[in-house]
């Protein structure tokens, strides 16, 4: 029994360290042995073992030899084989599903996008799927596994507010690969920590068609109840005996019911314009933004900034990070950011700034939960 037992520890030790080394590789890139030892505190003898390992295993690969100023051997570099694994990343949108297909390494192989006209129907998914299916036959022994973002809340790994509330279910039944599912605002931000080199403390804000927050304190995502992100959009600050009722909170008066696109897209449509059938949402908003939309739309960005600026004084945070195709209008952002200034909110205005390659890291947030979890 003590010898069965040892080996188990053993294999655990070995299976630690090899997922080590990968991690190690994934967020430092090309090193030598040498090097890799010495920060993960390994002897040259477990590290060579473990990366002829994952050399024999088509993880690993070496990619040469470096010159060195002192005479001596010359380092070979070993580098994660970027084509070893694959990650799927699957985005439930209201009126968009978008499939994604990377290596490794986070480059996208694949993506495709389906425009949902109507009414969500179950039947249409599972022609999807289909589709999924079909295009990872030929590596599906090397995916890793796919990651669903979709809208609002998450409970038991059911979707609230998707049209298919069991949709992590009906996805690992149909592909037969694990699923991890996220709302749209985590993996946001899951992409956003997987490229920052330094992982501060702050907010992300994303404004449409819904305001979704999520706050980071040391680098890991702030979680409440139920495990639920730390988020603003559904404190009932504003006094509503009347009006929407919030579909996900289902109160009147949450800072979602007052500003979503779709209450914008009403209020122009009774101005008279109308939403063209292949216009977005967000190009819609944009267009009439530009004639006589400015009050609307404006009106609703001063909210938010009153939300937020009473909310960053409850959690010390030094940067807010914008997001939202809206905000990559330079008009609308830059009325943003003067709206900050002026509430003095509790970040210095050098901090608050528009997410870098947002649409990128968007795209490829649910591949990133999966890599995420693999290297973690």
């Amino acid at each position: 029994m003590v010898r069965v037992g040892k080996g188990i520890n053993m294999e655990a030790v070995r299976n630690s360290n090899r997922k080590a080394v990968l991690s190690y590789l994934n967020m430092y890139g090309a090193s030598s042995r040498k090097k890799i030892a010495e920060d993960l505190k390994l002897t040259t003898a477990t590290l060579s073992i473990i990366t002829n390992e994952l050399i024999n295993n088509n993880m690993v690969l070496e990619i040469g030899e470096v010159e060195e100023k002192k005479v001596g051997r010359k380092k070979i570099l070993i580098d994660l084989n970027e084509k070893a694994r694959y990650s799927l990343g699957l985005e439930i949108q209201k009126r968009k599903i978008i499939f994604v297909i990377t290596d490794l390494k986070a480059n996208i192989i694949f993506e495709k996008e389906w425009v949902i006209t109507g009414e969500f129907k179950l039947d249409d998914f599972f022609r999807i799927l289909n589709f999924i299916n079909e295009k990872i036959e030929e590596i599906k022994n090397l995916v890793l596994g796919i990651g669903i973002l979709v809208q609002g809340e998450i409970q038991d790994n059911k979707a609230l507010n998707c049209p298919i509330p069991d949709v992590l279910e009906i996805v690992e039944k149909h592909l037969g690969i694990k699923a991890i599912i996220e709302n749209n605002m985590t993996g946001l931000v899951v992409s956003e920590l997987y490229f920052r080199e330094q992982h501060n403390n702050f907010w992300v804000l994303k404004y449409g068609p819904g305001v979704g927050t999520s706050v980071v304190i040391n680098g890991k995502i702030l979680y409440g109840e139920n495990n639920k992100p730390a988020e603003f959009g559904h404190i009932p600050l504003l006094d509503k005996e009347n009006g929407y009722f919030c579909p996900i909170c289902k109160k009147r008066g949450c800072l979602e019911s007052e500003i979503h696109f779709d209450r914008i897209i009403e209020e122009f449509e009774n101005k008279g314009y109308t939403k063209k059938k292949e216009e977005s949402d967000i190009k819609f908003i944009e267009r009439v933004y530009k004639k006589e939309g400015k009050e609307v739309l404006e009106r609703n960005l001063d909210i938010i900034v009153k939300y937020f600026s009473i909310i960053s004084w409850t959690i010390p945070v030094n940067e807010l990070i914008l997001t939202g195709e809206i905000f990559s209008n330079e008009s609308i952002l830059n009325y943003f950011l003067k709206k900050i200034e002026e509430q003095k909110i509790n970040i210095k205005k050098e901090n608050v700034h528009y997410m870098k390659d947002y649409s990128h890291k968007k795209k490829i947030a649910g591949c990133l939960l999966v890599l995420k979890d693999f290297f973690k």
